[in-house]
């Protein structure tokens, strides 16, 4: 199914889930990149696939009117971005822009790295520090070749971030090193998510997100281990506030 996926020749939905992004993105082409290409018709196969890989992941990328202008986190999209940058399978400035915007919501809606709870789907886990396992996708996204996607600004994003005593942090960036860049101030001010049903009110290093719901929040998971979660209605309440 993921296969015939790639291979549509006009796709029947723009964007996609982020469990086929998981899936096939990163490991498809892994998949091209490992093919031979001894002979002409190796060549042309290997040309053939990755067209349709570039074709696929710039329609991924693209937001879905039904999810009202969001890309669920993969932690992956940013790194083949950076990949394919500066090669004839880059990928179009609207995936770029799509991205981008991603991960600025990332931050807006984080203190430094921790998501709110309310947010954090079956895994509300406020300690978590979520963005720190995205840094490497604002390494990425602030590396372009298109001048009007990313400037200082994005920079800015990722040395805000980059805590170099932060022991989580240490992990994944071991040394970086800053030219003629500065990092960006919290954000401040006030947004609203309707996708998310979400408000967010930043003050320096603060910040309040209050979260609508119906009567219920439920879901569904379809892992084996995890059935006996199924059906987990929550509270029966309007709103969650997570400071």
């Amino acid at each position: 199914m993921n296969g015939v996926e790639v291979y549509q020749s006009k796709f029947e939905f723009k964007g996609t889930t982020a469990d086929s992004i998981i899936t096939i993105l990163l490991f498809r082409l892994m998949i091209v990149l490992a093919m031979p290409a001894t002979t002409e018709m190796e060549k042309k196969e290997r040309q053939r696939d990755m067209d349709a890989l570039k074709k696929w992941i710039d329609n991924a990328l693209y937001i879905n009117k039904a999810f009202g202008g969001v890309i669920k986190p993969d932690y992956t999209a940013a790194q083949v971005q950076y990949l394919l940058e500066g090669t004839r399978f880059a990928l179009s400035d609207a995936s770029k822009r799509n991205l981008l915007e991603a991960l600025k919501t990332m931050r807006l809606i984080s203190v430094k790295y921790s998501t709110p709870s309310s947010v954090g789907g079956r895994f509300p886990d406020f300690s978590k520090e979520a963005l720190i396992s995205i840094l490497l996708a604002y390494v990425c996204i602030s590396v372009s070749y298109s001048p009007h996607i990313t400037n200082t600004r994005e920079e800015g994003m990722l040395l805000r971030l980059y805590e170099a005593m932060d022991k989580n942090v240490k992990k994944y960036l071991e040394d970086g090193r800053s030219k003629a860049s500065t990092y960006q101030p919290s954000p401040e001010g006030h947004w609203s998510k309707n996708f998310a049903a979400l408000s967010i009110h930043r003050r320096k290093d603060w910040a309040v997100t209050v979260k609508g719901f119906d009567r219920f929040v439920s879901g569904t998971l379809r892992a084996p281990q995890r059935r006996k979660h199924q059906k987990m209605p929550l509270v029966p309440f309007k709103a969650m506030v997570q400071c």
